[in-house]
């Protein structure tokens, strides 16, 4: 069974959406740079953290979803075998998917979220921007899957949903940035990032497969039940 130190598993999580938040930008810097502007700078600051912590927040429930599923296998005895499955389709999907994580299958979730994404921007007041940001964690993102696939060999929901706020922080730092100063961005710009997610996936991959086959390198591939009698 995979040991987890949540110390770890946390910085582990916020290293992952800081470096793949490149992906971010690309992806949701449409998102954030058509939030309403505010004529009042300390409004639309904490109007723009508000968005980026209810992207945060879905990630967050989204994680307690991955760790159900996760504490299942770890019950199961197939935490392992999850952990390592679930890099090898990490790295797959990194290669084949043309260098912007399209997972097939998802587009009617931006279908059903568009309206209400509509209807969130014609309205001009702080908890719109909230439910922004909510939604838009809830759009489909091979980067947010990735996130989950890692947040779900945490063995327990409570794990997972630890993973996730991290990440989210994690991607802070960078779509703050992009939301208040991504009109100094071309498309351009932000399509060269998105070529540059695919390799953050393929290093939370390779680490998911290491950490499966349990090969008792530190911190990386940590022994199972047979190394914490030592």
């Amino acid at each position: 069974m995979i040991q987890i130190d949540p110390f770890q598993f946390s910085a582990a999580a916020f290293l992952f959406g800081l470096l793949g938040s490149i992906h971010c930008i690309g992806m949701c810097g449409p998102i954030a740079l058509a939030l309403p502007p505010e004529s009042n700078p300390l409004i639309e600051i904490i109007g723009r953290l508000l968005y980026n912590l209810g992207r945060t927040f879905s990630y967050v429930m989204l994680g307690l979803l991955a760790g159900t599923i996760g504490a299942g296998a770890n019950l199961m005895g197939i935490q392992n075998w999850l952990s390592t499955s679930s890099g090898v389709l990490l790295i797959l999907l990194a290669l084949l998917a043309g260098g912007k994580l399209n997972v097939p299958g998802t587009g009617r979730i931006s279908q059903w979220l568009r309206p209400y994404l509509s209807a969130l921007f014609r309205k001009r007041h702080l908890g719109a921007l909230a439910g922004i940001g909510l939604l838009n964690g809830l759009l489909p993102c091979g980067f947010v899957y990735s996130a989950l696939a890692g947040a779900m060999n945490g063995g327990s929901p409570a794990n997972a949903a630890l993973f996730m706020s991290f990440f989210g922080l994690g991607t802070l730092p960078a779509m703050f940035t992009t939301a208040l100063f991504g009109n100094l961005m071309s498309a351009a710009f932000r399509e060269r990032f998105i070529k540059l997610a695919p390799v953050i996936t393929v290093l939370l991959g390779l680490l998911l497969v290491l950490r499966g086959l349990e090969l008792d390198i530190p911190y990386i591939s940590p022994g199972g039940t047979h190394s914490s009698h030592h």
